[in-house]
């Protein structure tokens, strides 16, 4: 626990003065600042967030991230973590689709709302084709690149890796004709542990090759979900896991995790 005491000890202050001044303010506020604007305070926040943890980031692929227009990046999901890594190593605004409970979560919930993000019920079905449909018009109207978990909840095994992609979570941006990125994410399950084991935590991340309207154009929602599926599932088994296998057995000696799946 010491570990997360020096972290709060390191970012209380910034992290308050957020909550009570400027989020709180844009939250209530959507047109104050522009996108940009909004997105430099909030990345510069989760920064300062990030190094107190001691995450290290190790990015890969950055040559797939699309910077000249808006996208649909779809990563894993394996922890709470996850959509703070992707404000840490994202320096273009977007913003996410969340599940309704993270609303309520300090800072993170106020960061979504302050992007002009979504929340969905997962047991509201008209409520969350409503928020699908927004996402579709948003891309259409070239609005926000927008970060989804296609998992639609997070997977807690480390050997399982990933749940199958939905393929919903395709389909309104294939109907905006919008880029879609897989992202292969290995790692934040470990730094938010209750019981802290190592002095750093690295996240590996790597964007894959995206699918442009003229490559999925023939495919259904289906096939577009299992081909994201599998890419990310590749990426972590036979690149990730052995990188980060390298990195925490120096860290660690006692490290091992060697099952290939």
């Amino acid at each position: 626990m010491l570990h997360y005491a020096r972290a709060v000890c390191r970012i209380a202050g910034p992290v308050i003065r957020a909550e009570t001044g400027w989020l709180s303010r844009g939250v209530k506020d959507t047109t104050s600042g522009s996108e940009a604007e909004r997105y430099k305070k909030v990345y510069k926040l989760i920064n300062r967030v990030s190094r107190a943890l001691h995450v290290q980031f190790h990015v890969e692929g950055w040559e797939n991230h699309i910077d000249d227009t808006v996208a649909l990046y779809t990563p894993n999901h394996a922890s709470f973590f996850d959509p703070l890594a992707m404000l840490s190593i994202d320096t273009t605004p977007m913003t996410f689709v969340a599940k309704k409970e993270i609303a309520d979560f300090l800072i993170v919930g106020k960061c979504v709302k302050y992007l002009n993000g979504l929340f969905m019920d997962r047991e509201d079905i008209k409520g969350s084709l409503k928020v699908m449909n927004e996402v579709e018009q948003r891309l259409i109207d070239h609005d926000q690149s927008w970060y989804i978990y296609p998992e639609g909840e997070r997977c807690k095994d480390t050997l399982l890796l990933l749940k199958e992609f939905h393929h919903g979570t395709f389909r309104n941006a294939m109907r905006a004709h919008a880029p879609i990125v897989p992202v292969a994410t290995y790692g934040t399950f470990r730094v938010l542990k209750l019981h802290p084991q190592y002095k750093k935590y690295p996240v590996f991340i790597k964007y894959l090759k995206p699918l442009y309207y003229e490559d999925y154009k023939d495919m259904t929602s289906q096939e577009v979900a299992k081909y994201c599926q599998d890419e990310v599932q590749r990426c972590i088994s036979f690149e990730l896991r052995k990188k980060d296998n390298e990195i925490m057995s120096k860290l660690d000696k006692k490290y091992r995790f060697n099952q290939i799946i």
